[in-house]
């Protein structure tokens, strides 16, 4: 199983049509903030999406937490500022054991980052946005209960 993880957009739509270069994957997930941009990936793309609120996804119709299971894998989905990540993990990683989660995926912050907190490996996959040059985004993959999560450069 393949994740694609994408993050804080920002009204630039245009910054996702790198998706079309990235390998197969079995499902997208948009981590908020460009709700309107993200839109289009569910429709665009013959895959699973789910996606969560940001705060600035304003009247926005989604939820600002989601859990899934992927494969053997249960993952806890969220923008991360209802859960201070500017300041660290350690309620993300709390809410994300309480979700019976080992995996919380997370953004807000625009730096990606992979690491385990209290048992929980948190991974936030960058920002799409600006600044361009360090643009990233995050492919997981996923199999049994093996989670390889790989950040990945926008060129």
């Amino acid at each position: 199983m393949k994740l694609l993880v994408v993050s804080d957009t920002h009204g630039e739509a245009k910054r996702l049509n790198f998706l079309f270069d990235v390998p197969t994957f079995t499902h997208v997930l948009f981590l908020g903030d460009g709700w309107r941009d993200a839109e289009s990936l569910k429709y665009a793309f013959p895959t699973q999406f789910a996606a969560v609120r940001g705060n600035c996804d304003y009247d926005c119709p989604w939820n600002e937490d989601y859990v899934f299971q992927a494969g053997n894998v249960r993952v806890f989905m969220t923008h991360g500022h209802r859960y201070n990540v500017k300041y660290g993990l350690d309620t993300l990683a709390t809410a994300a054991r309480q979700a019976g989660a080992t995996v919380a995926l997370y953004g807000h912050t625009h730096r990606a980052d992979v690491r385990y907190v209290g048992g929980v490996l948190c991974v936030n996959p960058g920002h799409v946005c600006y600044p361009h040059n360090t643009a990233t985004y995050c492919v997981i993959d996923v199999e049994g209960d093996m989670v390889s999560p790989k950040i990945v450069k926008i060129e």
